[in-house]
């Protein structure tokens, strides 16, 4: 039997540049960041064992293969549902954001995946949807479209955006993503579909973005709704680590190597920001710059924004 492969889209640096950008800070040089993408992926490889192979997805190489296919697409406006990644499109073209978020909810003691939903601070899809084909058709002459991802697992998200485009009276003329995982039964496009990358579905374990093991990092986890809300003074995410939120059942890691998985991650994500801290003439990250805050058994974790953001993190292991 062959070995199932474990994808890991490597992207903390790309989505931190932004924060860091937002928030005054310098970031420490990437190759710091690939250290720390590397160290990751040998705590995957202790906690998945001999039967799975580890493979890297590198977020600028998913983004330039994307930029590669749409430029030999028709030259019309480009959706992307990956904003902080998929921001500069191919021949200049015009772009605009669908900022789409898996919603999820703890209650009862357990995790409940919601429906798709907006990202927090941004108006429902179906809104989002009509400004985005009211602006492309007032000020681009056109009701066409092509739509990027960073990939394409289940497919339901893209199917949803499609959808919503399609209903405010966009024509999907095309799309493409970083990465497909390549099933049997097709998505049911009418048009073009491209991957940059596929891999058979038979053969994968899973397929994670490393935001998701790093509190602090923008989009990691899944975003929280909590009394029916997904915005606060603040972003609620769960992460995929122990008492953060489901690590087995979210990033297919073994019960039984699951704590240490994820105090060997928390570790990692202190390092990051003692070494953002070190960057800045020792100006600690406070957690009062940390835009997504973590849950932590439940409920989002006690915060103190006057208080650095890995005091909170180290209290915990």
């Amino acid at each position: 039997m062959s070995k199932k492969v474990y994808l890991v889209t490597a992207d903390v640096y790309q989505l931190l540049q932004q924060w860091a950008k937002e928030s005054g800070f310098i970031l420490p040089p990437q190759a710091f960041f690939r250290d720390i993408h590397t160290r990751a992926l040998s705590i995957l490889k202790i906690a998945l064992g001999q039967e799975v192979t580890v493979v890297s997805l590198q977020a600028e190489s998913l983004v330039d293969g994307v930029a590669d296919i749409i430029r030999e697409m028709e030259n019309v406006p480009v959706v992307t549902m990956d904003p902080l990644l998929f921001n500069m499109p191919a021949e200049n073209r015009p772009l605009f954001a669908f900022q789409s978020t898996r919603l999820s909810e703890h209650r009862d003691g357990q995790w409940h995946k919601l429906d798709e939903g907006p990202r927090p601070y941004f108006p429902p899809l179906k809104e989002q949807a009509a400004s985005i084909a009211q602006s492309i058709k007032n000020h681009h002459d056109t009701d066409r479209v092509i739509v990027v991802d960073d990939g394409c697992y289940e497919g339901d998200s893209l199917k949803n955006c499609v959808q919503l485009l399609t209903q405010a009276g966009l024509q999907v003329i095309g799309a493409a993503v970083g990465f497909h995982k390549k099933k049997e039964e097709l998505l049911g496009f009418t048009f073009p579909f491209r991957a940059f990358l596929t891999y058979p579905e038979a053969d994968i374990k899973d397929w994670i973005c490393e935001r998701d093991f790093f509190p602090g990092v923008p989009y990691g986890g899944r975003t929280i709704r909590t009394n029916g809300e997904v915005t606060a003074p603040f972003e609620i995410a769960a992460h995929y680590l122990h008492n953060f939120g489901d690590v087995e059942e979210w990033a297919s890691i073994p019960t039984n190597k699951a704590i240490a998985f994820s105090d060997a991650m928390i570790q990692l994500s202190c390092r990051i920001f003692d070494e953002i801290q070190k960057t800045n003439d020792n100006r600690p990250v406070l957690a009062g710059d940390i835009k997504r805050w973590p849950m932590y058994k439940g409920k989002p974790l006690p915060r103190y924004n006057d208080r650095p953001f890995t005091e909170h993190l180290h209290q915990l292991y």
